[in-house]
């Protein structure tokens, strides 16, 4: 890779960095379900949050993390997959 190049993707991963430090965490809301109500106990609310976080974040820049991540992002696309298969399985639309 070229200077131009090193230089682009160093310009992509800090405008990713500072992304990233602009999602501030959710304040939890004493209205909120406690853990054992939540789910059925399986994820805390702050978890999905912090995992929605995260799938957002990954969907609003595909491009840059999909390409030069691929082999890092295996595993959380094959959950996301299978999430997306059982709900349909359950919900009777797939």
């Amino acid at each position: 890779m070229g200077k131009a190049g090193q230089a682009r993707k160093k310009r992509k991963q800090a405008e990713l960095t500072r992304t990233e430090s602009n999602l501030e965490l959710e304040d939890s809301d004493p209205s909120e379900p406690t853990s054992k109500d939540f789910l059925l106990g399986l994820i805390s609310p702050q978890e999905l949050a912090t995992a929605t976080r995260v799938l957002q974040t990954l969907s609003k820049y595909p491009n840059e993390l999909i390409k030069d991540q691929k082999q890092h992002l295996k595993q959380i696309k094959t959950a996301v997959w299978d999430f997306q298969r059982q709900a349909a399985a359950v919900s009777g639309t797939g």
